[in-house]
């Protein structure tokens, strides 16, 4: 699928030079860097374009995992194979799967077992949880290490939202919606690695926030469509940063993520703070006021730790 290059609003036509700027003028609009930055966007559009951005892999496992369960044809003891093979993440599969996210159910001792009790979309999802640390060290540069690291953190934390609040308030499985947590920004990293070409726009980190921002959604949609992940996981990466999101159907992962989003921002100076949640649809589908939703994850804390100890140890 060609991407959409026009579905930004981030204009990539060069701004007319101008006299010095104001003291006033953020620096992120200041003409040195909106030129760089429409620079920089011309470039990464005609990449999109014509294949040639760097897009981050699957680790072999989780990769083999992926084709495994999307094989019509295929067992749990070629999955649980797959996944064993890998005696140190088979090890932390079994550990999440009897962590609070999965509690309430009798716990397991191996791959084998958990497939037998669950099914193989479980093993699956924690499997691809757990690889998506590999992938974000994957393309690490001096220079973007910081918002790498920045963007890991964040994405820890809305995971683990993501599995409390789709435990306790929907019928959707707490793996998946922890795996759409840690999905969510995925575009984010080709962005910034290729923006590590250009030191003096990735020094601008309100012009790579804003870039990031906008453009996050277009080019994860293409990472998880080159992973073949299911059609739901990509519809999480496009329609998360939309807070008047409102499919017809039940509360669904694009929900759960938008709410878990909402809640990561609390007591950070993300703009996101200054939001009405009072009018945010996702609230309502999932049967909760925000006060209610504040109240449980307060509740929760303990929980969210481990599952965040787990995503990052």
């Amino acid at each position: 699928m060609e991407p959409d290059l026009h579905a930004t609003s981030i204009s990539v036509v060069a701004n007319r030079p101008s006299t010095s700027p104001s003291p006033e003028t953020p620096a992120e609009n200041q003409p040195s860097i909106k030129t760089t930055t429409n620079e920089f966007l011309a470039s990464l559009f005609d990449d999109l374009k014509h294949h040639r951005l760097s897009l981050p892999t699957l680790p072999d496992l989780a990769l083999k995992a992926q084709q495994t369960v999307i094989n019509t044809d295929a067992t749990a003891t070629a999955l649980a194979k797959t996944v064993s093979a890998d005696p140190a993440l088979s090890s932390r599969v079994v550990r999440m799967a009897n962590s609070v996210l999965l509690r309430g159910r009798p716990p397991v001792a191996s791959v084998q077992t958990m497939i037998a009790r669950m099914g193989i979309d479980p093993l699956r999802n924690l499997t691809a949880c757990l690889a998506m640390a590999q992938v974000w060290r994957q393309h690490a540069s001096p220079l973007i290490d910081d918002q790498l690291k920045s963007v890991w953190t964040h994405t820890t934390r809305v995971a683990a939202l993501c599995g409390v609040i789709a435990r306790k308030f929907t019928r959707l499985e707490p793996d998946q919606a922890m795996l759409a947590g840690l999905i969510h920004d995925i575009g984010a990293l080709p962005i910034l690695t290729q923006a590590a070409k250009v030191p003096e726009l990735v020094v601008n980190k309100a012009a790579m926030n804003r870039i990031v921002e906008r453009l996050h959604p277009a080019v994860g949609r293409i990472v998880l469509q080159g992973w073949q992940f299911p059609e739901e996981l990509v519809k999480v990466v496009t329609e998360h940063e939309d807070l008047e999101y409102d499919s017809d159907s039940g509360p669904d992962l694009v929900d759960v993520v938008i709410l878990a989003n909402l809640h990561s921002y609390i007591g950070t100076t993300a703009h996101r703070c200054n939001i009405n949640w009072d009018f945010v649809p996702a609230f309502g589908k999932l049967g909760l006021t925000p006060q209610a939703s504040i109240a449980a994850v307060i509740d929760a804390r303990d929980e969210l730790a481990e599952l965040r100890n787990l995503l990052t140890s």
